[in-house]
């Protein structure tokens, strides 16, 4: 009967660890990078809303692959 509860626990600690590595984590990165991408504006600038999005695309693809997301 040990040995089940053993299995299982192992099975759960995989499952959980696999959650966390392909959802989770990825999912706190691009958050992570979009906040940053939209936060990274040069003062001194002014695009226009089509040069803005642009530069928040440039940033976000270079930060995830920054993360490894991205290739």
């Amino acid at each position: 009967m040990k040995k089940y509860y053993t299995i299982i626990a192992i099975t759960f600690i995989v499952l959980g660890f696999g959650f966390y590595w392909y959802s989770y984590k990825p999912k706190h990165i691009r958050s992570q990078c979009l906040a940053e991408a939209e936060s990274n504006n040069s003062p001194f600038s002014n695009p226009s809303n089509k040069e803005r999005m642009q530069k928040i695309n440039d940033y976000y693809k270079i930060c995830l692959h920054r993360f490894g997301l991205e290739n």
